[in-house]
């Protein structure tokens, strides 16, 4: 999970569409250690999947860095190159959005990747020509990016139940487009949508994004009370009052009868000598 400094180098950063893309990432570089690559471009991942959440310039920024935090490893090697083969071979996604993420793999022959990463999100955007573009299938994408194709998608059970952690506005009524015309804010009129500062909730989705998710909690029940006995309730109000046990045979005279326990003994073992046996009378 990020913390609050994170979160605001991060959001700053994204917000830096008017400078180049490397310059933006060597600042990434600087300011965030290489151990905590992973958190934050998983924290970006997740935006990202949610298409309102950013701007368009903010969402061409994301993906540069998701790209260039593993661009000296195979593209097979980075964890988020799944998620960017998809955006960038899937229809309802932005046309300029799919080619800038073609051009840093090295599928697309436009512009270099060298002279992508002098330009800026907004120049990219504005001089963006769809033209000149060719967009391969994803199957191809796949086979070209993945050390191997599964044929079907892998399936996680706690993942399927789980709830997302990037959640729709729920402002907006489903299956409406929140940028018609219909919620223009007119002068002196409510909004119909909600008015919060987009920033500031972008802020506090980094910042609360884990890698566990927001998966269904498990809450195990208290366990029954058992019946209290009766013969439990002594150890409520234990009794001190003892008798004493006096042994009436400790120190007494043991020293009697000592000669016909050893001829008793003897006969034991065998039989006596005559001498013995007429030796002693009782």
């Amino acid at each position: 999970m990020m913390n609050k400094e994170e979160t605001e180098k991060i959001v700053s950063l994204l917000k830096s569409e008017q400078r180049p893309i490397e310059e933006i990432f060597a600042e990434f570089n600087s300011r965030f250690p290489r151990l905590r690559h992973f958190v934050i471009c998983f924290s970006l991942c997740q935006i990202l999947q949610d298409r309102k959440a950013l701007r368009p310039t903010e969402r061409l920024i994301g993906f540069a860095i998701l790209h260039q935090c593993y661009s000296s490893q195979k593209p097979s090697a980075n964890p988020f190159i799944s998620f960017i083969v998809n955006v960038a071979s899937d229809e309802q996604s932005e046309k300029y959005e799919r080619a800038f993420i073609l051009q840093f793999l090295g599928s697309s022959g436009a512009n270099s990747n060298k002279e992508l990463l002098k330009t800026t999100a907004v120049d990219y955007i504005k001089s963006f020509d769809p033209s000149s573009h060719a967009f391969p299938q994803r199957e191809q994408l796949q086979q070209q990016y993945f050390d191997k194709v599964n044929k079907e998608p892998y399936s996680c059970l706690f993942e399927d139940v789980s709830v997302k952690n990037v959640l729709a506005d729920p402002d907006v009524p489903h299956g409406c487009d929140s940028n018609s015309a219909e919620f223009d804010l007119e002068p002196g009129a409510k909004p119909k949508l909600g008015s919060g500062d987009r920033d500031e909730t972008l802020s506090q989705s980094l910042a609360n994004l884990s890698l566990n998710g927001l998966g269904p909690q498990w809450i195990r029940p208290f366990p029954p009370r058992y019946p209290v006995r009766d013969s439990e309730l002594v150890w409520l109000n234990p009794d001190n009052n003892h008798e004493l046990v006096w042994d009436h045979g400790m120190c007494a005279d043991t020293s009697r009868g000592a000669a016909v326990r050893d001829l008793i003994a003897k006969a034991l073992k065998g039989a006596l000598a005559p001498a013995q046996q007429e030796g002693r009378d009782y």
